[in-house]
């Protein structure tokens, strides 16, 4: 076998560190790619969640004065709208845990159910017979877990930047890596 003359041979190795360069480059570039997928669908979650939560806070403002409403008027139509929100409610509570499994959000969850529980307790009370006006004042003063929402929208947002850093980190750190 003949031996590669010392042109031939830079031309193999300039042709392999080339081939080696595009490697790198294209693992860099997928690494950096994936970040930036991951992010994006953590983002798209999380502004999932932020809507729903401030859609559940809607609802759960208007359970509340339906329930209210009835019990100071006992007018039925109001108890009408209390079934109507309270099914769309639970809905949207479903799937709320299914798209997150945060403890914040489950304990939303958890007393946004107990209030909706409560409120129907009250209602259905009040239909069989009328509860007494230190009943009913007690009724409306018991908060709604609306509050709640607005905290852990706040928390999901800071989530959002610190995820946000994170990942912008990690980005550059492949790619210095791969340079």
């Amino acid at each position: 076998m003949r031996a590669l003359s010392v042109k031939t041979t830079l031309l193999v190795y300039l042709s392999l560190f080339l081939i080696s360069l595009g490697i790198v480059f294209g693992i860099s570039y997928e690494i950096r790619n994936q970040s930036y997928k991951d992010l994006e669908k953590g983002f798209t979650i999380n502004l999932k969640l932020v809507v729903l939560l401030s859609q559940i806070n809607e609802q759960l403002r208007h359970i509340d004065l339906a329930s209210e409403e009835y019990l100071l008027t006992k007018e039925d139509i109001f108890v009408l709208q209390f079934d109507k929100i309270k099914e769309s409610l639970s809905s949207k509570l479903e799937n709320l845990a299914k798209l997150s499994n945060q403890p914040e959000v489950n304990d939303l969850i958890n007393k946004s159910n107990e209030f909706i529980s409560r409120r129907s307790e009250y209602v259905r009370l009040n239909q069989n017979s009328a509860l007494s006006d230190d009943l009913t004042r007690s009724v409306i003063k018991d908060e709604s877990p609306a509050n709640l929402i607005f905290s852990l929208i706040t928390v999901l947002e800071e989530f959002n930047l610190a995820e946000l850093e994170v990942r912008r980190k990690n980005v550059d750190h492949g790619a210095k890596t791969a340079l």
